[in-house]
C-alpha cells in the first residue's frame, strides 16, 4: 500500500473523472473486495492523512501571499508553495474519487459532532428570513427605481381593484387615440 505523500501513476494521466483500472487501484489492495470495511477504514486513513497534508500546504501557501514583501521573502518559495499544494489539491481529488470516501462529508475535526436536527432547523429557518428580506429589499429598490424612471408601478400592497381601474382607464385612453 502506498503512503499519503507518494502520488499515484494514474492521478495526472487522462480523464480525472474515470476511475483506474483495478489492477492498477493500489487503494483497493488489487484482489482485496473493494466494498471491504477494513479496506475503507484503510481508505478513510490514507484521505485524512493527504488532508491534513492539503491543510499544512495551504497555510504555508497563505502565509507566503500574507508575507510577500516581508524582508527575507521570497516569490520563487510562495510560487512553489502554491505550486505544490495545487498538485496536493488534484491527488486528493484523484484519492477521494477513486477510493470512494469523496462522497462523505468532511467534518473539521474528529470530536465535532453533526449538528442536532433543531440546530439545523433553527439555521435553515434564519437564513430562509435573511433571503426572504433581502429579496423584499431588491423588490422595493426595484420598485423606487422604476417610479424614478417615470415608469408606474403599483406598490405590491395595492388591492385589485386599484389595478383594475388603472387597466380601465388605459384602454379608455387608447379609445381617445
Amino acid at each position: 500500500m502506498q503512503g499519503p505523500a507518494d502520488f499515484a501513476p494514474f492521478a495526472f494521466a487522462g480523464n480525472p473523472y474515470q476511475q483506474a483500472p483495478p489492477a492498477q487501484n493500489t487503494l483497493h489492495g488489487g484482489g482485496a473486495d473493494p466494498n471491504a470495511p477494513e479496506l475503507f477504514r484503510a481508505n478513510v486513513q490514507i484521505v485524512h492523512a493527504e488532508v491534513l497534508r492539503v491543510q499544512e500546504l495551504a497555510k504555508r501557501a497563505m502565509d507566503g501571499v500574507r508575507n510577500a514583501y516581508s524582508p527575507g521573502r521570497t516569490p520563487a518559495q510562495t510560487d512553489a508553495d502554491l505550486a505544490a499544494l495545487k498538485q496536493a489539491l488534484e491527488h486528493l481529488a484523484a484519492l477521494m474519487r477513486q477510493s470512494g470516501v469523496g462522497g462523505l462529508p468532511l467534518l473539521p475535526n474528529a470530536t465535532a459532532a453533526p449538528p442536532s436536527e433543531d440546530a439545523l432547523l433553527g439555521l435553515t429557518t434564519r437564513t430562509l428570513a435573511e433571503l426572504y428580506e433581502r429579496h423584499k429589499r431588491m423588490q422595493e429598490g426595484a420598485h423606487v427605481v422604476a417610479n424614478r424612471l417615470g415608469h408606474h408601478v403599483p406598490a405590491q400592497s395595492q388591492s385589485q381593484s386599484t389595478t383594475s381601474s388603472q387597466s380601465q382607464g388605459h384602454s379608455q385612453s387608447q379609445g381617445r387615440k
